[in-house]
């Protein structure tokens, strides 16, 4: 339906069904409100306590932009991460209303996140260049074709990133400000999206541990510095491969301008969610009996030394003790992740479904390549 003749009408059908379950009026409040008529395509509505008409987009960044049936064709070039310039020329319209459009979709995608991270967290910092890419007031000479930091190693002309990840792909981001990590600054983050009863794990940073203790959390480091890259299932795999794919997805914009950062880490967290959204083929065997699943894994949960796939119709438990290694193998094409136990034989396989006649899904061979490695 949304891909049908009448991209408006399927753009409102859209609108109107996402907004439904949380419709209430902008001014007051008040969920108190009745129909009342129509304006721009949309059901107009009035409210009963203050008497004010809304529609479905009043009081959201989409509200008075023009030309809907466009919208979820822009929508498209976003997912694609296409640049201002080619969603303009694929939408047939002007590269300003492509940038404008831009952050007002980004400005819905970065209030887009989990509400809390749970089990084994992993918490790490990145650094990016602090650009004031587009002011026209700017408080420091301008660099030229982006140009580099004047002082060696993290200073107050680096923005910082806080990322905190679960084992289960959920992520939270946080633009911190100029300069070094501080205790102060985890403080501000952290507290209200995690668990009290979570492992944090982080590297040698020293104000994880100090903040973690103070919060009444248990945590764990690994030493990169010294080599250390892998204690079990501690590690910072998951999340410095996340900043390994958002640092080379931002190189192809060229420099971002730190005050749409967050619109950005919004972006790259809806595409990441995406990818994590693929559908696998699982073989788990032993000597006396081979069972497949076949269909998306979404609830997974590491406790107790084990992990947990809890799926209503899939149950599978894998003692990390069990286990001695792990692979991920290309043959003829086909890319697999396989387990091997204490013994050498093959107890568990993964694979990316495919339609038959055509290639694994792309999404399965990034995330394949992503798994953490012990060098």
């Amino acid at each position: 339906m949304l891909r049908s003749s009448a991209p408006q009408a399927a753009a409102v059908t859209l609108i109107e069904q996402t907004a439904q379950a949380q419709l209430h009026c902008p001014a007051c409040l008040s969920t108190h409100f009745h129909r009342h008529g129509q304006a721009h395509g949309l059901q107009r509505y009035r409210c009963v306590p203050c008497r004010k008409t809304f529609n479905a987009l009043s009081g959201t960044p989409l509200a008075h932009l023009h030309h809907k049936e466009r919208w979820l064709a822009y929508a498209d070039c976003l997912l694609n991460s296409f640049s201002v310039r080619k969603a303009a020329a694929q939408v047939t319209i002007h590269r300003n209303t492509s940038f404008r459009w831009r952050h007002r979709f980004l400005a819905l995608a970065k209030t887009n996140r989990p509400r809390c991270l749970h089990g084994i967290t992993e918490a790490d910092d990145m650094y990016l260049l602090e650009s004031q890419k587009g002011s026209r007031h700017m408080t420091r000479p301008a660099r030229q074709r982006g140009g580099r930091a004047s002082l060696r190693g993290i200073s107050n002309e680096q923005v910082c990133v806080l990322v905190a990840r679960d084992r289960t792909g959920q992520t939270i981001d946080f633009v911190t400000g100029l300069g070094q990590l501080t205790k102060a600054t985890l403080h501000a983050c952290l507290p209200p999206v995690i668990d009290r009863d979570i492992l944090l794990v982080s590297d040698g940073h020293p104000a994880y541990p100090v903040f973690a203790r103070e919060i009444g959390i248990e945590h764990a480091a690994v030493n990169l510095r010294t080599g250390i890259r892998v204690r079990g299932t501690v590690h910072v795999q998951n999340v410095n491969a996340y900043h390994s794919r958002l640092r080379g997805w931002l190189r192809a914009f060229h420099g971002v301008a730190t005050r749409y950062l967050p619109n950005y880490l919004g972006w790259r967290w809806i595409l990441d969610a995406r990818r994590n959204k693929v559908s696998i083929m699982v073989f788990l065997g032993n000597d006396g009996l081979t069972q497949i699943y076949s269909g998306r894994v979404d609830k997974t949960m590491a406790a107790g030394g084990y992990y947990n796939v809890l799926e209503p119709n899939f149950n599978l438990h894998i003692r990390d003790t069990a286990l001695r290694s792990g692979w991920v193998l290309k043959r003829g094409g086909v890319t697999s992740v396989e387990f091997f136990d204490q013994d050498g034989k093959q107890v568990l396989t993964f694979f990316g479904v495919r339609e038959r006649g055509k290639p694994q899904p792309q999404a399965w061979n990034d995330l394949a390549a992503s798994l953490p490695r012990v060098r």
